[in-house]
């Protein structure tokens, strides 16, 4: 095989750039159109979820949650609701889960239906609630009835705190402190004292437990879903220029192996031809 010029090939090329040029151009030209006339353009939703928890304690661990959602399973759920087909929305799902794995996950949905994505990140709050509304049913109602009974047994001890009072009091108006009612006085008075410590112990835990149902959610999102107002694919313009300089660079293996190929035949020809000549040359000597 001739070795290769490269300089010819350059020389080869460069003689024939308006015509490589002016294909690349058709070339990009014809990409550009098929991009913006017939593929749609694709917007994302983005949200924050936090995950539910009751006093502290989480239904579902984060990691757990961002994996839930991804789930085969939890999409059809997700499906079934809003009307779409799996294969529509398994590949346009990310949940991400930041560095600190707190009690909130980010999710994106993208898709070429801004109604879709709206009606997607509903339901998958929904979905989510259907799945844990009986352990958080169960975990609200625990901290109630706490609180109930806190608060009846907060009731009955102050109506006897009032009583021990009352014969305090009782005492001290007849000045029946001393002497023989010291005893009586001081068993009242002490019996007081431990009662507005216990009131003083039960109104807190009151106030805790209150405290951890306002601090307790279902799962909601922390920043309402956004869809981004400008599309995040296709990469048209980027998608163009990929494919103008791939055909340039395939357009111009195509002048080289085209020359080679023309060298090639010409070389073939001449040796058939010197053949002819030569074997022409014999039979005319003898």
């Amino acid at each position: 095989m001739d070795e290769i010029d490269i300089r010819y090939y350059v020389r080869l090329i460069f003689g024939k750039w308006k015509s490589i040029l002016v294909l690349m151009l058709v070339i990009l030209a014809a990409t550009l159109s098929a991009n913006f006339l017939l593929l749609p353009s694709v917007y994302r939703g983005v949200a924050t979820l936090k995950n539910a928890h009751v006093d502290g304690r989480f239904p579902i661990e984060i990691r757990d949650l961002s994996m839930l959602i991804t789930s085969e399973s939890f999409l059809e759920s997700v499906t079934s609701m809003i009307g779409a087909k799996l294969k529509d929305i398994r590949q346009s799902v990310k949940v991400i889960l930041p560095s600190d794995q707190g009690d909130i996950i980010f999710i994106q949905f993208d898709s070429e239906n801004k109604e879709l994505i709206d009606k997607f990140f509903a339901s998958v709050e929904q979905v989510l609630r259907n799945l844990y509304s009986e352990e958080y049913s169960n975990g609200i109602s625990s901290l109630n009835e706490r609180v109930g009974l806190l608060q009846k047994a907060l009731s009955n001890l102050q109506d006897s705190k009032y009583k021990f009072l009352y014969g305090l009091r009782d005492l001290e108006n007849n000045n029946k402190i001393g002497g023989d009612y010291s005893i009586d006085y001081y068993f009242l008075l002490n019996s007081y004292s431990t009662l507005e410590i216990q009131e003083i112990s039960y109104a807190s835990q009151i106030s805790s437990l209150q405290k951890s149902l306002r601090d307790s959610n279902n799962f909601h999102y922390k920043i309402n879903p956004v869809v981004l107002q400008e599309p995040v694919g296709p990469r048209r313009l980027f998608n163009s220029f990929v494919v103008f300089i791939t055909s340039g660079l395939v357009i111009m293996l195509f002048v080289i192996f085209e020359d080679l190929w023309k060298r090639e035949e010409n070389g073939k020809k001449s040796l058939e031809n010197t053949g002819r000549t030569n074997k022409g040359k014999g039979q005319h000597s003898n």
